[in-house]
Parts: C-alpha cells; structure tokens; sequence
C-alpha cells in the first residue's frame, strides 16, 4: 500500500524503495502474488511516467494468452501499443477490448478505463460513445486495478477525455475540473497532472 501511495504522489523512488520491500516481505511469508503485485506496481509507474518503450510487453502478452484474468489485460495492452507509437495493433486490441464481454468484476472498470486512455490517445471515433455510457455511473469514483495493487485516479478524468472526443466540451470541462478536485482529494498527484 504505502509503495502505490508513493507513485501516486510521483514520489517514483521511494515506490521502488518501498516495492522491493514489500516484494521480499511477501516473498518470506510465501505470497505467490509477491511478484506478481510488485511487477504491477511497476508497470503502474510506467504507465504514471507514460515509458512506454521501458514496459515489459512480453508480461502482458503472456498475461493475456496465459492467464483466466487474460482478458483483462488488453486494455493496457491496447494502452501500451497506443503509447508506443503502434497505432493499427492499438486499434485493432481497442476494438477486442471494447467489443469482449467482460465479466463485471473487479476488473470491469479498470479495463473500462484502459480503453478510454487507447481511445484519447488514438483520437478514436469508434468507441468514446460506448466507453462514456460505461464509465459515466462511476463519476467522482477512483479506478482500482489489480485487487485495488494500484489506481489510475478519478474516473472523471477518462470520462473528460471521453466528452471531448465525443465534442461535448462543456461536460469534458466539467469531468475535467471533477478530476483535478478528485484526484487532489485523492492523493493522486500524477493523476491530477495528467488530467
């Protein structure tokens, strides 16, 4: 907890700090989500930092060939593609991560979330639509992903994004000034940064 908080706040070394600690800590005690958590903690970082070309895409292809929870990880898959610069590959997982029917668990509304990043990023026409109808229920909520291991801010932030894809700039302004209140409130400073 206290490494996800320090990324949160940009206080990116002392989450590696605390990360490493809290790997061995669960390593000890025989957690076999130890690596696991940590590896998601520093790809949340990434993600904070937009380092895209540092990310292990490798984990999240194996992630999703491999694991029950594999459909979850296309959205940051779709992300990751986005921010590298792969556009046709980010639009074509764009549209597998929209169009799959997700179960509606606790990672329903991070992949939701996800896939706005794609969509903005891309500029996409396709599915802002879509994405605002499911996140917009959420408004003034944090988006938790990997059982709450890291957050991606305020779901206001996705859904200003959304609204000015969609042309609806008043209601992108509104979200958007919700997110820098949430996010403060929330201890999310890059989050409020990005927003």
């Amino acid at each position: 907890m206290a490494a996800a908080l320090a990324a949160l706040a940009g206080s990116y070394a002392e989450a590696e700090r605390r990360t490493a600690e809290a790997r061995q800590a669960g390593t000890r005690a025989g957690d076999r989500n130890a690596d696991l958590f940590s590896e998601m903690l520093r790809f949340n970082v990434q993600l904070m930092r937009g380092d895209f070309a540092a990310m292990d895409i490798a984990f999240v292809e194996d992630k999703i060939a491999s694991s029950l929870a594999g459909p979850a990880y296309r959205g940051s898959y779709a992300w990751i593609l986005a921010g590298r610069g792969e556009l046709e590959h980010a639009r074509s997982e764009l549209d597998a991560a929209v169009t799959h029917e997700h179960a509606f668990d606790a990672n329903w509304l991070s992949t939701q979330a996800e896939c706005a990043e794609v969509a903005v990023l891309l500029d996409d026409p396709t599915h802002p639509a879509t994405l605002y109808q499911r996140l917009a229920p959420y408004a003034g909520r944090p988006v938790t992903a990997g059982r709450a291991v890291t957050s991606y801010g305020a779901v206001d932030r996705h859904l200003g994004g959304l609204a000015a894809l969609l042309g609806r700039h008043d209601d992108a302004e509104r979200h958007l000034r919700a997110a820098i209140v949430r996010n403060d409130e929330l201890g999310c400073d890059v989050w409020r940064e990005h927003t």
